[in-house]
């Protein structure tokens, strides 16, 4: 695995206003590179990287083994997935895991701030969105946490692509597994649906459970939605018939079928 060690000196150059990019419910992205930054787990090493020289506590010694091993989980993985970029390796200090490095995403910008001219973009850039996270539970790989602020959008071709693979929301497992994997269609169907209903409304926003209640949803749509394939034919009908206020009919569970890789 690679490996950054935060030394003092890259602490000053690297930990800065100047190449502070963001922060997360677990941790902030520092730049550190044209091609990579690290995103240091500042939720549980806070004070840690700045008062090293005392001994890490148990808190900090289990959370640093659990990023170690969620990062090393994903790196095994990082070649059979092709569409979502992967922790590169990990930041340490004093030889415990305090962070990860991640690609530098120059050209993105965040999937809630981006306004989409048309409904044929808006259905393309989720068709990717949903064969990404196809491809990352056929691995075994559960993101149950999928919204609007993890999914950047390229300025150029509008490809979306998600982030923040790395974190406690990441579920890992070496078999598939039923709950992890409906967790994981559900919040994505639920992201599909507000971020539509939003747009093509004038309603006010609502929770994610308001929003799945408040439209009618055929068992027909609930499979077409998760089978991850639909034409844009199909999506297209599927945005006209979101857009109608109706009383929800109950959708029975679609279980797609996985296989362990």
């Amino acid at each position: 695995m690679r490996e950054i060690i935060l030394t003092n000196e890259l602490k000053e150059r690297i930990l800065t206003p100047d190449n502070f990019l963001g922060k997360g419910n677990e941790g902030r992205v520092f730049k550190y590179s044209d091609s990579e930054t690290i995103k240091i787990y500042y939720g549980i090493f806070s004070d840690y990287i700045f008062h090293s020289d005392r001994k890490p506590n148990d808190i900090e010694l289990d959370a640093s083994e659990t990023y170690h091993n969620r990062i090393l989980d994903l790196e095994l993985r990082q070649n059979l997935i092709g569409r979502t970029s992967l922790p590169k390796g990990r930041v340490t200090l004093n030889g415990l895991t305090i962070g990860c490095i991640l690609k530098y995403h120059d050209d993105h910008f965040p999937l809630v701030m981006h306004y989409f001219e048309d409904d044929e973009t808006v259905l393309k850039t989720f068709r990717e969105v949903c064969k990404s996270v196809n491809e990352l539970t056929t691995y075994c790989i559960y993101p149950t946490d999928v919204h609007e602020q993890n999914i950047l959008i390229e300025k150029k071709t509008n490809m979306p692509e998600l982030i923040d693979v790395d974190g406690e929301y990441i579920h890992i497992t070496d078999l598939p597994n039923q709950s992890d994997e409906d967790e994981t269609y559900y919040k994505t169907m639920l992201l599909i649906i507000n971020y539509i209903r939003l747009k093509k409304s004038n309603n006010p926003a609502m929770s994610d459970e308001e929003v799945f209640e408040s439209i009618n949803i055929s068992p027909e749509f609930i499979q077409l939605l998760l089978r991850f394939n639909p034409s844009y034919e199909e999506i297209m009908e599927l945005i006209n018939y979101l857009s109608k206020d109706k009383i929800l009919e109950k959708a029975p569970t679609y279980r797609l079928t996985k296989r362990p890789f």
